[in-house]
C-alpha cells in the first residue's frame, strides 16, 4: 500500500495575529459592556442615518426615490411603471425592490397619506386607512412626479444642495432639500425598537440584581 504524503501543515497557515474576532478565546465582561459596544452603535447608526428625518423632512429612502424620478424626467414626462422607477432607484437604495415600493407607496396619491402626495399615481396603491387593501405589484402600477416636486428640484443645478459620493463611483446622494415631512418608516427600524425594548428591560433588571 503506497504510503501517503506528507503535507506541510504551516504552508497553508495564515498569520491572524493582529486580526480581532479570530482567536478561540472566551472573554468576561458584563452583558451591559457587551451590549454598549456591539449593539449600540449600530442601533444609534440606523435611528440616525435612515429612522430620523433630515431637516428638509425626508429620510434617504425618501430623497434617493424622488431624486431618482426627477432624473428620469418624470416630472413633466407621462407616467412610467413602477417597476421601472424601482429598478432605477436601487442604483442609489441597494435595499432590495420591496422597500423602495413601498416608500413609494406611502408617497403616493392613491395611497392617501399624505395631505400633499409627492408622486402621482395610477393603479391600484392600496389605502392608508384600510389593511384589507394591498396595492397591487409595481408591474402593474405607473407613476410621475407630482407637480409640487417642482418646487423641491427648483434650481437644484445651481448647487443648492449637496452631494455625496454613492456605492457606485458614477453616481452621488442628494443629501437635504427644506420642505415637507412624510410618514415612511424604514424596515430596519422595527427591528431595532424591538431589540431595543428588551435590552432596556435586560439591562434595568441586571441593575437591580446588582443593587440587591
Amino acid at each position: 500500500m503506497p504510503k501517503k504524503k506528507k503535507t506541510d501543515d504551516n504552508k497553508h497557515k495564515v498569520d491572524a495575529s493582529n486580526v480581532i474576532g479570530l482567536h478561540a478565546a472566551v472573554v468576561e465582561q458584563p452583558i451591559t459592556d457587551t451590549l454598549e459596544t456591539n449593539y449600540m452603535p449600530y442601533a444609534m447608526s440606523v435611528i440616525v442615518s435612515r429612522a430620523i428625518p433630515e431637516i428638509d423632512g425626508f429620510k434617504p429612502s425618501h430623497r434617493k426615490l424622488l431624486y431618482t424620478m426627477y432624473d428620469m424626467g418624470l416630472l413633466n414626462k407621462p407616467r412610467t411603471k413602477s417597476a421601472n422607477v424601482v429598478g432605477a432607484t436601487m442604483k442609489l437604495n441597494p435595499h432590495g425592490d420591496a422597500a423602495i415600493y413601498d416608500t413609494m407607496v406611502r408617497l403616493s396619491r392613491g395611497y392617501g397619506a399624505l395631505l400633499h402626495p409627492f408622486v402621482d399615481s395610477k393603479g391600484n396603491f392600496g389605502k392608508v386607512y384600510s389593511r384589507d387593501m394591498a396595492w397591487a405589484a409595481s408591474r402593474y402600477t405607473e407613476v410621475r412626479l407630482d407637480p409640487i416636486c417642482a418646487e423641491l428640484f427648483r434650481d437644484i443645478d445651481q448647487d443648492t444642495v449637496d452631494f455625496v459620493d454613492n456605492t457606485v463611483a458614477s453616481l452621488n446622494d442628494i443629501l437635504s432639500r427644506i420642505d415637507y415631512v412624510s410618514d415612511s418608516a424604514p424596515y430596519i427600524l422595527g427591528d431595532v425598537e424591538t431589540a431595543g425594548s428588551h435590552i432596556s428591560d435586560a439591562m434595568g433588571w441586571l441593575a437591580e440584581v446588582n443593587v440587591a
